[in-house]
């Protein structure tokens, strides 16, 4: 199955059960960049941001930039973040917005 890139970088992100603020404290990025190559405004990234997004994920650069190769498992993704994250201080950058939510 072919993907794209934001393809890819969502699939870590979600199997990670992380948000986007939390997955660019991991690898060092902003999370305003994270949320551009999620929804694809970046197709052409400097490979400083792949191999960052790369090394703090636990994935392999050639598969991260294109799609080749054996792709991770969301189960392993999630393990290697249930070591590191604290789901109580993750972002909310997922959760309904304050005037969405029935009173």
């Amino acid at each position: 199955m072919d993907t794209t890139l934001a393809d890819r970088i969502t699939f870590l992100r979600k199997s990670a059960r992380v948000g986007r603020k939390r997955l660019s404290i991991y690898c060092g990025l902003g999370d305003s960049h994270v949320g551009q190559l999620e929804r694809g405004d970046v197709t052409n990234p400097a490979l400083q941001t792949l191999r960052a997004l790369a090394e703090g994920t636990g994935v392999s650069l050639g598969w991260l930039a294109t799609g080749e190769g054996d792709a991770p498992s969301a189960g392993d993704i999630a393990d290697r973040f249930a070591s590191i994250a604290d789901p109580a201080q993750d972002d909310a950058d997922d959760a309904p917005s304050p005037s969405t939510v029935a009173a």
